[in-house]
């Protein structure tokens, strides 16, 4: 099936939970599971990782193109509690569960279908104990200021 023809199957609703344009998470609604996921990190003791995927060129031809595919690709990839948002104009967070060596691995398996030159990826493992303030100030630094 043709990029063309996997974009045009894609059907989305304004339901307020998932971005128009791909499908993913809309922001609010990872946030919010993003929250509930790091408390029982917390309490279990455990880390998470948000992995930040930027385009790399967002002036370039395609990119609408670029962010379905990469988001409908994504979205069959996550495994159970592991999510995916839109959060800002040109990228996503994925949000696993388990550290950041364990996040590299499951990002191999994003970009299998991908140009991974075309994307720009960073990773950001929570504390155990960290409230989710600290957590986003640290992964806004790392998505909005590159």
């Amino acid at each position: 099936m043709s990029k063309s023809d996997q974009i045009g199957r894609i059907e989305l609703t304004s339901d307020g939970v998932r971005d128009q344009l791909t499908g993913a998470l809309a922001p609010a609604r990872f946030l919010e599971i993003l929250g509930a996921e790091l408390s029982m990190a917390n309490r279990e003791g455990r880390i998470i990782t948000l992995i930040s995927i930027r385009l790399a060129d967002p002036t370039r031809s395609g990119v609408e193109d670029s962010l379905i595919l990469f988001a409908a690709s994504t979205a069959s990839l996550l495994r159970t509690g592991d999510q995916c948002g839109r959060i800002s104009e040109f990228g996503f967070w994925i949000l696993l569960r388990g550290d950041q060596k364990s996040s590299m691995i499951a990002a191999e398996r994003f970009f299998a279908q991908h140009d991974e030159q075309q994307w720009s990826i960073d990773y950001c493992e929570s504390e155990v104990g960290e409230d989710i303030k600290n957590l986003l100030r640290r992964m806004d630094a790392i998505h909005f200021t590159k």
